[in-house]
């Protein structure tokens, strides 16, 4: 067991990637990661293809079922800071991931036959009504000042430098928590104390940033003028694993370019890394690397001959359990 672990939630565009032999699972595995399973991947998963990818992102977890956590999903965290009037200390769904842990070990492919009625009844809550509601509040704001809009929708560094200045306002994320939680007559959303502004220490303080980098990527692409599309309504399921991010260390996507990128740049920085299957090969050890650790261990060890294989083996298992490190953070692993 590595002596640290790391926390990864894995995105739909990252498992789909992965093959059969789950080699990149196992490699960030041998690294000390645990893998994150959201309820918005398993949505994403079940509702793009009944018929393959779920199953078949069982089939490539099978193995790592001692390193599976399940993580609640936001609203649940947001009602659960409602109902007990204090920040929740972990999103971890202890319960289910205990039952999705034996249910893996046991190596059985399950699939409810009542999938369809899901999916359709959580796409209709997810994608329609939830993105409806969001785009109404994105052209609002867009309009308070459609100058001001107007310029962020050209692009270029001006676009840059305002994004960046809207996402640095604290006033603007303390707006967004008052607004949602901050009236004590509606006891379905208030928390106590949002009236005057929570801490990051709060999952209502990040999903309100979350909220804003939504507001900064349709101010961006879409303004008044012009209507969003499906692009959007992935862009607001991206959302969610931004904001869990906030409790990860990592977030395995090949999404590094687009909104997705912007909205976890924008929240984090560099704190948190974010790679895709293809940083992540970029990472591996060559063979030279591989060549020269097992000199430098044949040196250690005094010269002595015959155990080149050995050397060789130990090296590259020293250097692949090197791999987090290497993967470099937010700002360097973009692709």
């Amino acid at each position: 067991m590595p002596a640290q672990d790391r926390r990864v939630i894995l995105d739909k565009s990252f498992i789909q990637t992965e093959s059969k032999e789950s080699r990149r699972l196992h490699l960030l595995s041998d690294a000390g990661c645990v893998f994150i399973l959201t309820d918005m991947l398993i949505y994403e998963l079940c509702t793009d293809s009944l018929t393959t990818q779920w199953p078949s992102t069982q089939r490539k977890l099978f193995p790592f079922a001692d390193r599976i956590e399940v993580w609640r999903h936001t609203a649940e965290l947001l009602k659960s800071e409602i109902t007990d009037q204090t920040p929740i200390i972990s999103p971890i769904d202890r319960e289910s991931t205990d039952r999705v842990r034996v249910w893996f070990k046991g190596g059985k492919v399950y699939v409810p036959g009542n999938l369809p009625a899901i999916g359709k009844s959580a796409f209709q809550q997810r994608e329609v009504d939830t993105v409806d509601a969001l785009i109404s509040d994105c052209r609002r704001l867009c309009a308070i000042d459609p100058t001001y809009t107007a310029k962020i929708l050209k692009g270029g560094e001006p676009a840059k430098a305002s994004l960046a200045n809207l996402m640095g306002r604290k006033d603007l994320t303390e707006f967004l928590i008052k607004r949602d939680h901050g009236n004590p007559e509606d006891q379905e959303l208030y928390i106590n104390g949002a009236e005057q502004g929570l801490g990051s220490e709060w999952f209502a303080y990040h999903n309100a940033r979350s909220t804003l980098a939504l507001y900064c990527v349709f101010m961006s692409k879409y303004g008044l003028a012009n209507m969003p599309g499906r692009d959007f309504r992935h862009t607001k399921l991206d959302s969610d694993y931004a904001a869990l991010l906030n409790y990860a260390d990592g977030l395995a996507t090949n999404e590094t370019s687009g909104s997705l990128a912007d909205v976890c740049e924008w929240l984090y920085g560099g704190a948190k890394k974010i790679f895709s299957t293809g940083s992540l090969d970029a990472t591996l050890p060559t063979a030279d690397e591989i060549r020269l650790e097992a000199y430098r261990k044949w040196e250690r060890d005094g010269g002595t001959h015959w155990h080149d294989q050995a050397d060789w083996f130990w090296a590259k298992q020293n250097l692949d359990a090197q791999l987090w490190e290497r993967l470099g953070s937010t700002r360097t692993t973009k692709s």
